[in-house]
């Protein structure tokens, strides 16, 4: 059975190109949850400061930005889960 060398080398591209996007991707929620985070910092800042700033909106911005972290650490948890998973595998 003949396989074509450039079909083979075309799906290891695709392959890498969709392991990167995904990379890219996670990257770039950390970046936005790091942002809400320090959005949520300010609000309480201000609020103790005595800005414009009430305190239904930094309980808001803190509430907010304590969901999406409890997102990425879980999404932490399941990714070290599978990977003890695969390291406890016997080849």
């Amino acid at each position: 059975m003949y396989t074509d060398p450039i079909s083979i080398a075309t799906e290891i591209v695709r392959t890498d190109t969709v392991q990167v996007d995904a990379g890219n991707r996670f990257e770039s929620y950390l970046e936005s949850v790091n942002e809400h985070l320090i959005q949520a910092d300010n609000a309480v800042q201000a609020y103790i400061t005595g800005d414009d700033v009430t305190v239904q909106q930094a309980l808001l911005e803190m509430s907010s930005a304590k969901a999406k972290l409890q997102m990425v650490v879980e999404t932490r948890n399941r990714l070290l889960e599978g990977f003890n998973e695969v390291m406890r595998m016997q080849i």
